[in-house]
């Protein structure tokens, strides 16, 4: 388990930023780190939004929080989804691709439990106003 630390002085850098069992991360740390991956990843200019598959790593949360950075929607592919559920996941967003919104940072997906997975976009002023 990861949990992202949010205390009141986060521009003192003296806190932690991540923990868990494999260790910390402090914010000097994960901005310098986020910071990179962002720039590299600005570099990249990717024309379709990364795929991420979801784990309990720090590098995970590192990738996130660049693409957020870099603006580069992210999907976001669950660890557990058998190659099946991957493949019909990889199909919708290729297939709706050109429909994604200029404004869009994550992509999730529906468990597809009443019907066919879907992709669900969380735009960038959404996600701003739920934090």
């Amino acid at each position: 388990c990861i949990i992202l630390c949010s205390m009141p002085d986060i521009a003192s850098n003296r806190k932690d930023a991540l923990v868990s069992s494999a260790g910390r991360i402090r914010f000097e740390e994960l901005e310098h780190r986020v910071a990179a991956e962002a720039e590299a990843l600005s570099r990249l200019s990717p024309t379709a939004p990364w795929v991420l598959e979801a784990d309990r790593s720090f590098d995970f949360v590192v990738r996130f929080l660049a693409a957020y950075r870099a603006r580069v929607p992210v999907a976001i592919f669950a660890s557990e989804w058998t190659a099946r559920e991957t493949e019909k996941r990889s199909a919708i967003l290729e297939a709706h691709r050109t429909e994604l919104s200029s404004d869009a940072a994550v992509i999730l997906f529906t468990s597809g439990s009443s019907g066919d997975a879907k992709a669900v976009q969380l735009s960038r002023e959404g996600i701003a106003a739920n934090t």
